[in-house]
């Protein structure tokens, strides 16, 4: 046991702050230490001995004052702490590597500098490591000093997102703890080390974590300290979006990507303009042709505690992208504040959509009201089954579910309309779209199980399941029950039976549909004018859309007429569509002249409606007249190989026009006669708005004529260049032609 008679007593412990010689020291009596002050092991007789550090004055055990050093009078032992003040420094050199090749690498700057002593274990007190502690804003490194710089080391690296837990005790001994942010890398991993600056390295670590944790919740790390040794922080100075930038950044050093100050400055565009909507196929780096591709990873991650943006989309995913929406699922573990994620044409994401339905059922207080997926296939791996269980758990009202083209099949739909047992989510649906799918038997009972469950209480407005192999018989019986249905497309359904027909006409007279849509349903004349007069008759519909293109259109009358004529003025129609219906010339001239008394018509789509027809002239005039006796049309379809023997001498009378503000001509293959026609219509008429005339094999001088009569009427705002015409015509072109 060493002696005491050198150096006067004192009580308590001490701190040394600058270099002094050991007889300036006091020291600690032996009866006032029962324990080493540095590791806790107590005093014995033999096998653990008390030595005083001649800098400080404390009592260690010898694992805890191991060194020596060089005094005035002499080599003495000191502690780990006394050795660091004195001997590990931080020189001109270190401060320059550490600033030029560490940090500046990493796009940072240091906030914090200090030399420590960090020991793998702190039982075994001899193994110990002198590097310097080295704080950045959003990393943690140790790095081993040398006396070049290109032999500068990183001993340790954390990202400062995985910060945990930090202990301060006795004479600079601190503990830092560090457990992966996604819980991803295993087991929380704890260092130890001495540090003689140990309360402002903690400050300073705080502070840096604030400020990239902003609108994260409480409780991110554990603290164990006395008072004292905690110092104050730092007013904060919050970023645009709630510090969105910097989260940005440290999710960037979380995940070792370079920070993208392209996407920086696209982010804060969108803060600037207050838009709070994503959408990634505006990102920089995204497109495959762009020379650097911006991993945004980090991005839909900061996105995880923010409160500034409220809908993500995600278009044209690719395989190699699936790591993208793999991200969105793990960022609404926790984000609240997201009420709208839309995923377009995504291949080969199964296993994204499968984390994302995870997201969902294990953060059931999540805010998606809107979640569209379109071309995403659902029907790979257990995709279907996991969002099922997310919509299963969901705690609030969903607004609008789109599973357009997903390649779900019967059972699927089994599933999902089981989720929607869950009422409370369910019935605040007001889109439903399941489009391009197949419901079957099996999904057609499943959906009219759960519409005859809801009856009365649906918010259902739109309800659009086309080219679905719907069996219609399942669900017509409940379609009136829906109070609120405004549009509904069965478009691909077969309703050749008149039954169905009649149940349809149900729904069209108790419901207040605007749009109803029968595309593709093998529909004849007689069961069109059926559905037709069903919805002029309800008194509860305004501005109605009906859409029959498609359908073959039957004559199984002779005496039939499509829309028979009225003796009613029609006032709740505004649009109409028989396109690819190839009406006969009769049928289609009884149908126009059948449209006189259809007084609020705004749109009609005539393209593809009709047969080749040798009375041209005639079905000019009809359709002329048809819009001077309902000046109300202002756009017309005449589109897709409709007769260019009709649509030739229309264009020639519709210079007399007032009223029609769009229309629309392409891909008729109407040839150079058009171009003159065209041109005189175009200096005459004063009215038309747009015009579209791609497709029509117009040769360089038709576009002459017309650009010299579009450079003279006043009123046209659009006309769409004639791309397919040019493509044509440029292969044929010498330079000076086509300059």
């Amino acid at each position: 046991m060493e002696s005491s008679a050198s150096m006067p007593e004192v009580d308590g412990d001490w701190d040394p702050r600058t270099p002094v010689e050991p007889t300036d020291r006091r020291w600690v009596p032996d009866e006032k230490r029962r324990a080493c002050i540095g590791c806790g092991a107590e005093f014995g007789m033999l096998l653990t001995r008390r030595h005083h550090c001649r800098g400080c004055g404390e009592v260690f055990c010898s694992d805890c004052s191991p060194d020596t050093y060089q005094f005035k009078t002499g080599p003495d032992r000191v502690c780990f702490v006394c050795l660091t003040k004195r001997v590990n420094t931080i020189t001109a050199l270190d401060q320059q590597v550490i600033c030029e090749k560490i940090c500046g690498q990493c796009g940072e700057e240091p906030m914090f500098m200090a030399p420590v002593e960090r020991r793998p274990n702190p039982r075994k007190q001899s193994v110990r490591s002198r590097e310097i502690l080295v704080l950045g804003r959003y990393t943690v490194w140790f790095i081993l000093p040398a006396s070049d710089a290109k032999s500068y080391k990183i001993a340790w690296r954390r990202a400062l997102l995985d910060f945990s837990g930090a202990a301060l005790k006795k004479r600079g001994e601190t503990f830092l703890e560090f457990s992966d942010h996604f819980g991803q890398r295993g087991n929380v991993s704890t260092v130890f080390f001495l540090c003689a600056e140990s309360a402002p390295m903690l400050k300073h670590l705080r502070q840096s974590f604030r400020e990239i944790t902003v609108g994260f919740p409480d409780g991110q790390y554990r603290l164990q300290a006395s008072r004292r040794r905690v110092l104050e922080l730092e007013p904060l100075v919050v970023g645009p979006a709630n510090g969105l930038i910097d989260t940005y950044k440290a999710y960037c050093h979380y995940f070792s990507v370079p920070v993208r100050e392209e996407l920086v400055t696209y982010l804060l565009d969108l803060i600037s303009s207050n838009i709070r909507e994503i959408d990634l196929t505006t990102c920089p780096g995204v497109d495959a042709k762009d020379a650097v591709r911006v991993d945004l990873r980090p991005m839909l991650a900061s996105l995880a505690y923010n409160q500034f943006f409220n809908s993500v989309l995600l278009d044209e995913l690719r395989a190699e992208d699936s790591t993208v929406l793999m991200s969105l699922g793990v960022t609404m573990l926790s984000n609240t504040t997201i009420t709208k994620i839309s995923v377009d044409n995504a291949k080969n994401v199964a296993n994204a959509i499968q984390a994302l339905g995870e997201a969902l059922a294990f953060h059931p207080s999540n805010g998606v009201q809107v979640l569209h997926l379109s071309t995403v296939p659902l029907s790979k791996g257990r995709a279907t089954e996991r969002l099922c269980n997310g919509l299963a758990n969901l705690t609030h009202s969903l607004k609008s579910l789109v599973l357009r083209d997903c390649d779900l099949k019967p059972q699927h739909f089994e599933d999902l309309f089981q989720s929607f047992r869950n009422y409370g989510m369910s019935l605040a649906i007001e889109s439903l779209d399941l489009s391009y799918n197949e419901l079957g038997d099996v999904g057609s009972a499943a959906l009219g199980s759960w519409l005859e469950d809801c009856r009365d209480c649906s918010s259902l407005k739109n309800l659009l399941i086309r080219h679905t192999k719907l069996n219609l018989s399942n669900i017509a019986r409940f379609l009136h029950f829906l109070p609120r249905l405004q549009i509904l497309d069965i478009s691909g359904t077969n309703l050749s039976n008149r039954a169905l027909v009649e149940l349809l006409c149900t729904t069209a007279d108790k419901c207040a549909l605007n749009v109803l849509c029968v595309e593709d349903c093998d529909l004849d004349i007689e069961h069109a004018d059926i559905l037709f007069q069903a919805v002029t008759k309800n008194k509860r519909i305004h501005n109605a859309r009906l859409e029959f293109g498609g359908n073959p259109m039957h004559v199984s009358d002779k005496t039939a007429s499509l829309f028979q004529k009225s003796h009613m003025a029609v006032t709740n129609i505004a649009s109409i569509s028989i396109a690819g219906c190839a009406l006969a010339p009769s049928a289609f001239i009884d149908f126009v002249n059948n449209l006189s008394n259809v007084s609020n018509l705004r749109s009609l789509v005539l393209s593809r409606g009709l047969r080749s027809s040798k009375s041209g002239a005639t079905i000019a005039d009809a359709v002329f007249n048809l819009l001077a006796s309902v000046p109300s049309i202002h756009a017309l379809g005449l589109a897709n190989n409709f007769p260019v023997t009709v649509v030739i001498p229309f264009l020639e009378r519709l210079a007399d026009n007032h009223s029609l503000l769009e229309l629309d001509i392409s891909n008729n293959g109407l040839g150079s006669p058009a171009g003159s026609v065209l041109a005189s219509f175009l200096r005459k008429n004063d009215t038309l708005q747009i015009l579209d005339i791609d497709g029509n094999n117009l040769g360089l001088q038709c576009s002459i004529q017309i650009e010299q009569a579009v450079a003279i009427n006043s009123t046209l705002q659009r006309i769409g260049f004639v791309w397919h015409d040019y493509h044509g015509q440029s292969g044929r072109m010498d330079k000076h032609e086509l300059k």
